[in-house]
């Protein structure tokens, strides 16, 4: 997936592109042709001048409205990266306290092993000294029994 992100977006953005030079094209095929029905439709320079300065009045105000949503976007944009930087930071803080519990971790389950012999070789003594004092105890009570 993160190897396929840099073309999606490559990708995208010519689509983008692609787009836009559509939407430009098809813009210059209505100005033809509303270029053309315009001349005609007008009684007098006076009237065509009044609906061209209305049209270009119109195109101002959406020119306008397009900027504010573009620099609100670009706005959005650097907030977003610098969020996406934040949380890249505290992912790779969140990796290095990981592996240092892996660390400690590892380091834990060497004691418990070690502990773990320990008690397996002491337990082992105290059973060898228990079979002793058993045979002790047998050999004593023998050599009681044979003193009587």
């Amino acid at each position: 997936l993160a190897a396929l992100a840099p073309q999606h977006a490559k990708l995208s953005d010519e689509a983008a592109t692609l787009k836009a030079e559509e939407e430009r094209a098809s813009a210059k095929l209505q100005q033809l042709y509303k270029r053309e029905t315009t001349a005609s439709q007008f009684s007098s320079k006076a009237a065509r001048d009044k609906a061209l300065q209305k049209e270009a009045a119109k195109e101002r105000a959406s020119l306008e409205k397009k900027e504010k949503q573009a620099a609100a976007l670009e706005a959005q944009l650097r907030t977003d990266k610098s969020e996406a930087g934040k949380s890249e930071e505290e992912a790779q803080a969140a990796r290095a306290r990981l592996a240092e519990h892996r660390k400690r971790e590892d380091a834990a389950r060497k004691r418990v092993a070690a502990q773990r012999a320990e008690h397996s070789a002491l337990t082992d003594r105290r059973k060898g000294l228990w079979r002793k004092e058993q045979q002790l105890g047998e050999s004593t009570r023998g050599s009681v029994a044979q003193l009587d």
